[in-house]
């Protein structure tokens, strides 16, 4: 399915950027817009499911090879060590050298980069260090 075609397609994507020496200077991002619910619909189909969702994040000097958070196997409690989307964002501005306090201006309006978040303390689990030393 859909699946294998994205793991070779990563696959194929880190191996470059490894191979090249990119990886370091390179943030990889790769999700959804929702996670799905566990259980099929009438429609035969799965509805938006926002107690979790899977997000890889790597490269740009995020500390690699670590799992975050986890459901039950039916997917149907809620995840333990939760990340928002906003803090998910704010790692990934910060990993990108990103002022999210800044803003952007529109001909309507000033917007913000991003909502006032910070990445997480990364103490807690150790997953949004932003030095591959840490």
């Amino acid at each position: 399915g859909l699946a294998a075609i994205l793991d070779r397609a990563l696959a194929a994507l880190l191996d470059d950027l490894v191979e090249r020496d990119l990886l370091r200077r390179t943030v990889v991002l790769v999700g959804g817009e929702f996670g799905r619910t566990p259980r099929v619909n009438a429609l035969d189909g799965r509805d938006h499911w926002t107690r979790g969702f899977s997000y890889l994040v790597g490269g740009g000097g995020l500390r690699g090879g670590l799992l975050i958070g986890e459901t039950d196997p039916e997917g149907e409690k809620l995840p333990t060590e939760p990340v928002a989307p906003l803090d998910l964002y704010a790692t990934v501005y910060q990993a990108l050298g990103i002022d999210g306090s800044q803003e952007f201006y529109t001909r309507e309006r000033t917007r913000p980069i991003a909502p006032p978040k910070r990445p997480p303390d990364h103490a807690k689990s150790g997953w949004r260090s932003l030095s591959s030393s840490s």
